[in-house]
């Protein structure tokens, strides 16, 4: 299972998930493909991790449907951190109704839960690519 070029080897991601065993599963899949990633359980620790050092987080993903800070309030947040920031928002919503996707760039990919551990990697090895 490749998780994109060998430059992407060690390259830290955050991965915001409120629900701790698949938090976990996305880390392990993630460490395996040799990035390091950092966990938080929900928008604002997301939020503290991040302001921390923006620079060093290439790509976020985070679940859209979290308590407290939503999915766009992080997104936003996050952007306004680091306007480079590449987004990889989960969701077991269509991605194609949530408003803010439709009018978003390629810095923002969408992937429909559940998922598979090789459809994240793809997905963060293509938003890495865009770098």
């Amino acid at each position: 299972m490749s998780a994109g070029s060998a430059s992407d080897a060690g390259t830290l991601v955050l991965y915001v998930e409120d629900e701790e065993i698949l938090r976990e599963a996305g880390l392990a899949a993630l460490a395996k493909a040799g990035f390091a990633a950092c966990g938080a359980a929900n928008g604002g620790e997301a939020l503290q991790i991040f302001r921390a050092s923006p620079q060093r987080f290439p790509v976020v993903v985070l679940d859209w449907n979290m308590p407290g800070v939503s999915g766009v309030e992080l997104i936003r947040e996050l952007r306004a951190l680091h306007p480079e920031v590449r987004i990889l928002l989960a969701t077991a919503e269509d991605a194609g109704a949530l408003p803010d996707l439709r009018a978003s760039g390629p810095w923002l990919r969408a992937l429909r839960k559940p998922f598979r551990s090789y459809e994240l990697l793809s997905q963060v090895a293509a938003l890495l690519a865009q770098r």
